[in-house]
């Protein structure tokens, strides 16, 4: 089944609520049919992530959301990172799981572009609330 998803074009899979440029983000992370519900879900406006942040990952949150996202997200990170004294790890799962609830999925860096700063700002100020 898997194998099956990972070959559908978008033409294949378009009545099933992604755009065509969130479907090339997360197509490596579709492994069945519900997955296409969970990305739609976390694809649209006013999703929060159930992911409740640990002090250390409030922190990183807090850094974050001090950046414009207007220039490179990568020097940025890295920037916090040097900053936070901190690992790409710890930095990336804690973006990720803020932004989508998940432990793993795409890309980060696609996936902030996709949602764009706005949306990313206002999942992260929902909780730091």
């Amino acid at each position: 089944n898997k194998k099956i998803l990972h070959l559908k074009s978008f033409e294949d899979i378009n009545n099933y609520g992604l755009s065509e440029q969130q479907y090339k983000v997360v197509k490596d992370n579709i492994e069945s049919y519900n997955d296409f519900e969970t990305w739609k879900r976390i694809f649209s406006p006013g999703f929060k992530s159930n992911y409740t942040p640990n002090e250390q990952e409030k922190l990183i949150l807090k850094e974050f959301s001090k950046k414009s996202l207007n220039n490179d997200v990568k020097a940025e990170c890295e920037a916090i990172k040097s900053s936070l004294n901190i690992t790409n790890k710890e930095l990336l799962h804690t973006l990720r799981k803020s932004l989508t609830g998940l432990e793993y999925g795409p890309n980060i860096f696609e996936l902030i572009e996709l949602l764009g700063a706005h949306e990313v700002f206002r999942r992260i100020y929902l909780l730091l609330e």
